[in-house]
């Protein structure tokens, strides 16, 4: 069948290393330049791209400030994630300051150490979900028991879990995947990314298919709670390549999948109307 004819990209980052601290960048890598949505703006549109949201990548507010303007002129930017220290003292300030702009999204919940689930946390999270936004989870593995004990205590609130859950791809066996997320498909207020697929599942002839795994998801969660997202530029392929492996790996699975992942479902859990 034809590929999608519309795409919603679900997870972007653009970088400004010479304005922002990235405590994860490291300095010299590939990474370490500026990038922005001109560097791959004709590729996104070639493909059938119509719109994307901007995913943070320095954890402070004030680079949401950027990227909402950023928003406000760039026609591919729908909407912003932004991340806000949500166990603070001003959190609920700062999320109520920006939930008033209306390409503002949601937060991203950074879950990649330990953490105390504490009110506070609770209480941002919860007019989060009372303001139409989302919660994107940024997941390590190890957590994900804690991260499906947090959502199940609020129901109220749509979360979406970005990157496949952090799953290594293809070095997760199958049935650890499985095991892994089947918690989460119990949960119908959490959605997934099918983001963030590693350069070895490009090459992975030796190796467990991507397919497999996004068969697995779509058997756990179906396309209408399952969404693409490139991870644009972390990435050291293409971004044309990403965009196909998603396409191939669905693409005898009828266009009622296709599109969900490649554009309904974000459409409906971002609210764009």
């Amino acid at each position: 069948m034809a590929a999608a004819s519309q795409i919603i990209d679900t997870h972007v980052h653009i970088l400004q290393p010479s304005r922002f601290d990235y405590h994860w960048l490291k300095a010299g890598s590939a990474l370490d330049k500026d990038f922005c949505l001109a560097d791959v703006r004709e590729e996104m549109k070639s493909l059938g791209v119509v719109g994307g949201i901007l995913i943070e990548a320095a954890n402070t507010p004030e680079e949401i400030s950027w990227l909402l303007e950023i928003s406000e002129t760039d026609d591919l930017s729908w909407g912003v994630i932004g991340w806000i220290n949500l166990e603070q003292a001003d959190t609920l300030e700062h999320v109520t300051y920006f939930a008033r702009h209306p390409n503002f999204r949601g937060v991203r919940l950074n879950w990649l150490q330990p953490r105390s689930q504490t009110a506070l946390l609770s209480e941002a999270v919860s007019l989060i979900g009372g303001s139409n936004l989302v919660v994107d989870v940024l997941a390590g593995w190890e957590y994900l028991s804690d991260i499906t004990a947090f959502i199940s205590a609020h129901t109220g609130v749509s979360f979406i879990l970005e990157h496949l859950g952090g799953t290594a791809i293809p070095d997760t066996p199958l049935p650890a995947f499985r095991a892994m997320m089947q918690p989460f498909a119990a949960l119908p207020n959490v959605a997934v990314k099918i983001s963030g697929y590693t350069d070895p599942a490009l090459h992975n002839s030796a190796q467990i298919p991507f397919r497999a795994y996004v068969e697995v998801a779509l058997d756990l969660f179906g396309s209408h709670r399952l969404m693409f997202g490139s991870n644009y530029p972390m990435n050291t392929t293409s971004y044309a390549e990403i965009v196909t492996l998603l396409q191939q790996a669905t693409d005898d699975l009828g266009e009622t999948v296709q599109t969900a992942l490649f554009y309904e479902t974000a459409r409906q859990i971002y609210h764009f109307s």
